[in-house]
């Protein structure tokens, strides 16, 4: 992919959660010492809320990820209630 054709691998994440009917958002923001974090949610109706942060927006999108079951065969995504 050319210049502005490459998509970031968080985008890669939050549309495969959209595309499985999950609200997707991130917001940045600086502590009381000025350093910059991340906060990462996504939400559905009939699984619940995922919240994460992290020291950069990939780091938190990844952890958000591992906070659910991809079914790879049908590309559902579902909360991992374990």
């Amino acid at each position: 992919m050319v210049g502005g054709d490459r998509v970031k691998y968080w985008e890669t994440i939050r549309d495969k959660l959209k595309k499985a009917g999950w609200n997707c958002g991130c917001i940045s923001s600086t502590d009381h010492e000025g350093r910059q974090f991340w906060v990462v949610a996504a939400e559905r109706e009939d699984a619940g809320r995922f919240i994460v942060h992290a020291d950069e927006m990939l780091t938190a999108f990844l952890e958000l990820q591992c906070g659910f079951v991809v079914n790879l065969n049908s590309d559902e995504v579902l909360g991992n209630h374990r």
